[in-house]
């Protein structure tokens, strides 16, 4: 048994643009989610998974096979939407936190990307790294999670390859 590199593998374009229409239904899309959540109250996170289908906003099968990744969304999805705040500040929070989150191609660490040999106006991001089992903790590696299983990367033009356990690097 050993340590495995695991990470995300996307496609997508080499500018991203996010288009002000874009960001406003991204924005819509992840407040509509705050909202159901809270809609749970205290026990949101014993109670979601029934009751998913409640939500306006359609969840990736991946998402939501991966329990620790949908509640540590749900925590950061919370937090950028401060839950006493007027709506209007609940939806700028969500726009500075998404901002960041937009930033392409990921730059850190143990990110890298290609450009795609096909369309050479398409690169190839891979994030990840070597663990024993628990999820990644790198910002790469969220950045392109949150972007494939929210369903936002798919709204700017980024496209899931494979969520992926590389190899085995120790026996």
């Amino acid at each position: 048994m050993g340590a495995d590199l695991v990470g995300w593998i996307v496609k997508g374009p080499k500018q991203l643009r996010v288009l002000k229409k874009h960001q406003q239904q991204i924005v819509r899309q992840l407040l509509q989610i705050v909202t159901w959540w809270r809609s749970l109250g205290d026990d949101a996170e014993l109670e979601y998974a029934p009751r998913v289908n409640e939500c306006p906003v359609k969840f990736s099968p991946a998402l939501l096979a991966d329990e620790d990744e949908f509640l540590r969304l749900m925590g950061w999805l919370t937090d950028a939407a401060p839950e006493n705040a007027a709506d209007h500040s609940q939806r700028q929070g969500i726009a500075s936190a998404l901002e960041r989150l937009l930033d392409w191609p990921p730059s850190c660490r143990t990110t890298h990307w290609v450009e795609d040999p096909d369309d050479a106006s398409q690169i190839i991001v891979f994030a990840g790294e070597m663990t024993w089992g628990d999820t990644p903790e790198t910002p790469g590696y969220k950045q392109l999670c949150f972007l494939a299983l929210t369903g936002v990367g798919a709204l700017v033009g980024i496209k899931l390859m494979e969520p992926c356990v590389a190899l085995n690097l120790t026996d």
